[in-house]
């Protein structure tokens, strides 16, 4: 039904490419699926919940490990009530299947068109416990918005060193080297993807995931890496070299992303969170950064629902 399932996806206003099966097949047998579909009592496909065991628990399953968010993806059709059926029968669903926990990881508000967190209000009248909220920053694209005096410095000094800013794979190898390098030395871990598996997502998406590099006569001063929809640019992996800090290589990327979204009609420019330790530790020097590009706060929530313990009553 993959076919059928990356249409749904298509034709949903609030979904990504992370919700299709093409993006979730990306990560091989690294997953088992633990995906369903809602569907009417004539079969009409009413949502959809792309999820996956954990890999740290065999009985919880996550929406979606593989992915920034997941939650139930529709069209519109399950609001209100019909939205509480549905995430009821969901958990009846895996509790069946011996699941002792649902992950569920809740589609940023900037991503709706217009106001959509039915599946909110099903959470809370499900007993669903908040145990992950994740601080991030976005641009809204199509606000009178006022980038801090520091940044104006910084893409003041960018311009007077002449960076040059490429967009496409030409330097991605390189600049991979780049990301590698300095995560490890600076935060202690790796990216998410390597090499090969940023290329493969690129092959697949050539228009939702896009790369830019910065750089001198000489070198890679910086990158980043952006998912793209409809509606928001997620910055999803950004470094700049030692040399490219000092001649703030990274904010002139971030100023050319801006305008390339803006072109695009995009309204959210996505900075990604600050936070970690399940969102109880606040990276303040990276947050402020983000902000002084004129960004404001939103969260990345995360609910548990208890499924080995008996579901709420819905009348």
């Amino acid at each position: 039904m993959a076919g059928r399932w990356d249409q749904f996806i298509s034709d949903s206003s609030f979904a990504t490419f992370l919700h299709t099966r093409r993006f979730l097949s990306y990560h091989g047998s690294r997953f088992k699926d633990a995906s369903v579909i809602i569907q009417s009592d004539d079969s009409e496909w009413l949502g959809v919940l792309p999820a996956a065991i954990s890999l740290e628990r065999s009985d919880q399953v996550v929406s979606h490990p593989g992915s920034t968010f997941g939650g139930i993806i529709h069209q519109g059709k399950l609001k209100g009530e019909k939205m509480l059926l549905a995430l009821s029968e969901i958990s009846s669903f895996y509790q069946k299947l011996q699941v002792k926990e649902l992950w569920y990881k809740v589609v940023p508000s900037i991503y709706h068109p217009q106001p959509n967190e039915d599946d909110l209000w099903a959470l809370f009248r499900l007993g669903a416990k908040l145990f992950r909220r994740d601080l991030a920053s976005a641009v809204h694209l199509r606000c009178d918005v006022q980038i801090s005096e520091r940044r104006r410095r910084s893409i003041k000094k960018a311009e007077k060193a002449s960076i040059k800013i490429i967009e496409g794979t030409e330097h991605l190898a390189a600049f991979w080297n780049l990301l590698d390098r300095h995560l490890v030395a600076r935060h202690g871990r790796k990216p998410a993807h390597n090499l090969e598996e940023i290329s493969e997502l690129i092959c697949r998406f050539p228009k939702n995931v896009l790369c830019m590099t910065a750089e001198d006569s000489s070198q890679i001063l910086a990158g980043i890496v952006i998912f793209t929809s409809p509606k928001v640019w997620h910055l999803q992996y950004s470094m700049a070299s030692d040399a490219g800090y000092l001649v703030s290589a990274l904010d002139a990327l971030l100023v050319h992303a801006d305008k390339r979204a803006r072109e695009a009609e995009v309204m959210y420019l996505d900075f990604g969170v600050s936070t970690t330790d399940q969102g109880l530790k606040l990276n303040d020097g990276l947050y402020t950064y983000k902000s002084e590009f004129g960004g404001g706060g939103f969260t990345y929530d995360h609910y548990r629902i208890d499924c080995s313990s008996p579901l709420p009553t819905i009348s």
